[in-house]
């Protein structure tokens, strides 16, 4: 019996072998498309905000051919969903990330210390919450994660406009107001030499800028008056970051008065908030400027550095006052 092969086998000894098909040319792949610097930084902001697959839709409307890919010819309700799916994925993200830091933040042990007797308003957080996940940036996600153990800490001490400002704050401006809350005391910033000041980052532009923002209050004519704490002579303190100033006079009638930049509710919580997760420490040259505007006036001017704190506005511990002079 003869064996019928078909033309594409070939004898190989006592084997046959089928000869295999010529390899199919491999095609460079498609790159993405060369964009304008424009559309290119469009492009970038459209996929941050809204995903790839608006990205794609964007290049049909203006003609430009897409990398081909599941997302390229998504019709209108695909679209929508990979969109929303994007939008709440990058927002539990964020969540997720500042809800870990005040998790990491707040006050340790079992007993109540740290935490001051008060009721949580229902709608705070909600409120923050919503407003705080549309944050990815590290610095600003650390800065809301202090707020609300600021919140935690002492119910109603935070403002919920405190929320809506921070939200509104770009990088630049969150940095003016770095300036302003290293120089604050309380909730004021004295006003010491504009040239000072000015070298300090608080130009005159920038003191508008912050006012439009809500951060300051926005009438420049504001004094803070201080009144003795002693009945024999004057005496009052100001807590200035790690440093307590106690400004004295033998008259006890005399008060402290001096004009200065006053913060909002919404800004003094903001400058806390910035003054604990970054260490704020003290401005040597502010200080300075302090003692030599309070020395015209007739006051002395002691310091001491801050052990520490029970609350802002209580000291448990400081070291011995030492009086400061500026010739």
């Amino acid at each position: 019996m003869v064996e019928r092969r078909t033309k594409a086998e070939v004898k190989t000894g006592t084997r046959k072998a089928v000869a295999k098909r010529p390899p199919t040319p491999k095609l460079a792949p498609k790159l993405a498309p060369k964009l304008a610097p424009g559309l290119e930084r469009f492009n970038k902001m459209v996929i941050s905000a809204l995903g790839t697959s608006q990205r794609d839709w964007l290049f049909s409307v203006q003609g430009i051919e897409a990398v081909p890919g599941p997302e390229t010819d998504a019709p209108l309700v695909a679209r929508t969903s990979a969109r929303l799916d994007h939008q709440a994925l990058r927002r539990q993200a964020n969540l997720d990330c500042i809800l870990y830091r005040a998790l990491s933040i707040l006050p340790k042990g079992t007993d109540k210390e740290g935490i001051e007797k008060g009721e949580i308003d229902v709608d705070w957080a909600p409120k923050m919450l919503t407003l705080a996940a549309d944050c990815g940036d590290p610095e600003r996600q650390a800065i809301w994660a202090r707020l609300l153990v600021m919140e935690v800490a002492k119910p109603g001490s935070v403002p919920p406009v405190a929320a809506e400002l921070m939200s509104r704050m770009t990088g630049e401006m969150l940095e003016h107001f770095r300036d302003l809350a290293r120089l604050t005391i309380d909730n004021f910033v004295v006003r010491v030499d504009e040239d000072y000041l000015a070298e300090a980052g608080l130009t005159s532009n920038v003191i508008l800028l912050l006012e439009e923002y809500g951060l300051l209050r926005a009438n420049r004519d504001l004094s803070k008056i201080f009144r003795s704490q002693k009945e024999d002579s004057f005496s009052t303190n100001l807590l200035y970051a790690d440093k307590i100033l106690r400004v004295k006079a033998d008259d006890p009638s005399m008060d402290l008065n001096f004009q200065c930049l006053r913060l909002t509710q919404a800004g003094a919580a903001l400058a806390e908030a910035i003054a604990i997760e970054e260490g704020v420490t003290t401005d040597t040259g502010y200080i300075i400027e302090i003692v030599r505007l309070f020395q015209r006036k007739g006051y002395k001017v002691e310091h001491a550095d801050i052990l520490e704190r029970s609350g802002p506005d209580t000291v448990r511990r400081h070291t011995s006052f030492c009086e400061l002079v500026v010739l």
